[in-house]
């Protein structure tokens, strides 16, 4: 009996080495990948097996039959299909894990390079956030200094060097020339300046001035014709890409008008204070000369030196009168100021300013309704009254009429009068006194109110009345208006402060105490 032979021994050896072999795929591979590999070897095998003929163990077969011979070929083949398997899956596994770790290092390089664009990104959106910020900054700039500009009192406008033509030119420039803004700017620097002074004018803009330089007086022409003298102040800069000049005119006219009202306060205000001394010496020289007549008149034993003396006592008191006006005129008169209803004091001088005006001269008040109180000095508002009277008086040589009104009013701002510059807002109580005479000349009302100032003539009048009445008023802390033209009459308005709350207050519990 003939043993195995070698390929019988290999069918049946090989075979044991596949089911190890599919196990260890599998433990390492995975059921998912190689799993229809292990099946697909195992059904193989299978068939192989089943190809094979049964027979008993005890039959002798020959060495190297053909089945046997398959079988182990087979197996061979497969063990070399599983190594090819496992050398395909290694490589594959290696490529993942090389896939894997190439996909990490991308991930990697991509979150870094996220995280700088999102850092670049955050610092580009700071910077444009803070270039918005500059640029609105730099809109707001420019329109509070164009607003400067265009808004500013003083008269400005920019012309180009070279052609002369305007760049700018804010509104008091335009008022000052009278012309519309879209008529200004079509004009040139040229076209504002008599045809004299072009050529002066063009070589002056011809000299570079970097810093603001006086350029002396020039006269321009506005839209109506007429020509404004103006003092110019010159600055070279660049605008809007163009070399030009911006030019500051001052009225030189309404300067000198300013400077003239200046000096006229300035002029009273001193012929005031020298008033006021001199009435205050004077005073003290006639107390003193009143005192030695009123002791010799007591010693005096002859008719003649008591008539003497009754004449120098006659001119003291005259120079009394004198001292008192020029205090009210300076505004130092001793006040003893009490709660006033100014329609009763006029009623009660009615008679009196009857006397004054004459036959000839109607007199006609007309009180306002529910008067506020004031505080006041009877007197001094009774020679106030008297003064403006008589005055009226004086300006209607073959009569007329006299308007006296009372009201309460509101004042909100300066009075139009530009001789009348102490007003204030507040409530006052206005009188207002209104003849239909001869008027004043615009020179007359411009000093109306220095003291010695008359239209009487030499030696017809002191030059006190109205003075002192401006001193009274004044001292009271009120203000006096006038407005008048020749021929058309005069109108002397006195406002005068109402009395404070408290004080109103204080007075009607004064009265209604009194009524209990």
């Amino acid at each position: 009996m003939n043993g195995p032979g070698v390929f019988g021994l290999l069918s049946c050896a090989l075979p044991l080495t596949i089911p190890s072999y599919a196990l260890r795929l599998v433990r390492r591979y995975g059921t998912a990948r190689v799993g229809w590999f292990v099946v697909a070897a195992f059904s193989a095998l299978a068939v192989l097996y089943l190809l094979k003929p049964l027979r008993p163990m005890s039959t002798v077969t020959p060495a190297g039959t053909p089945i046997d011979l398959m079988i182990s070929i087979a197996v061979i083949l497969l063990v070399v299909g599983m190594a090819h398997v496992e050398t395909l899956l290694s490589l594959r596994q290696q490529a993942e894990e090389s896939e894997r770790r190439v996909r990490a290092e991308c991930e990697t390089q991509a979150k870094a390079g996220a995280t700088e664009l999102t850092n670049a990104n955050q610092q580009l959106l700071q910077k444009i956030a803070s270039l918005e910020e500059a640029a609105l900054a730099l809109r707001e700039s420019e329109a509070e200094y164009r607003f400067l500009f265009l808004e500013n009192p003083q008269p400005m406008w920019v012309f180009d060097l070279r052609s002369f033509r305007f760049l700018a030119v804010n509104k008091a420039a335009l008022q000052q020339y009278g012309f519309p803004q879209e008529d200004f700017m079509a004009l040139t620097a040229r076209d504002l300046l008599p045809p004299a002074a072009v050529v002066r004018f063009q070589r002056d803009a011809a000299k570079p001035c970097s810093t603001a330089q006086s350029r002396g007086n020039w006269q321009f022409r506005r839209k109506d014709g007429s020509f404004v003298d103006v003092e110019i102040t010159a600055l070279d800069f660049r605008c809007a890409g163009y070399p030009a000049r911006l030019m500051l005119s001052s009225d030189t006219a309404s300067r000198r008008e300013q400077e003239k009202q200046f000096f006229e306060v300035q002029k009273q205000e001193i012929a005031r204070q020298l008033a006021g001394g001199v009435a205050h010496h004077f005073n003290n020289t006639m107390s003193i000369i009143s005192s030695h007549v009123s002791l010799l008149s007591h010693e005096a034993h002859d008719q003649k030196t008591s008539e003497h003396l009754n004449q120098i006592s006659t001119a003291v008191n005259c120079a009394a009168g004198l001292s008192r006006q020029l205090l009210m005129a300076s505004g130092r008169f001793a006040m003893h100021e009490e709660m006033l209803d100014l329609n009763v004091l006029l009623r009660q001088l009615q008679p009196m300013l009857g006397r004054l005006v004459g036959n000839e001269v109607t007199l006609q008040p007309v009180y306002g309704s529910d008067l506020p109180r004031i505080s006041a000095d009877p007197r001094l508002l009774e020679h106030v009254i008297v003064n403006l009277i008589l005055n009226a008086r004086d300006a209607m040589p073959r009569g007329g009429k006299v308007t006296l009104r009372t009201e309460s009013v509101r004042v909100g701002g300066p009075s139009p009068d530009e001789h009348c510059p102490a007003t204030r807002s507040g409530s006052f109580v206005r009188l207002a006194i209104r003849d239909n005479g001869c008027g004043m000349t615009p020179e007359v009302r411009a000093h109306l109110f220095e003291p010695f100032f008359s239209t009487r003539g030499v030696g017809k009048g002191r030059g006190l009345g109205l003075a002192s009445v401006y001193g009274a008023v004044n001292q009271h802390g009120g203000w006096i208006e006038c407005s008048s033209e020749p021929g058309q009459g005069t109108e002397f308005r006195i406002f005068l402060p109402e009395l404070p709350a408290a004080a109103k207050q204080s007075e009607t519990e004064f009265r209604r105490r009194m009524r209990c």
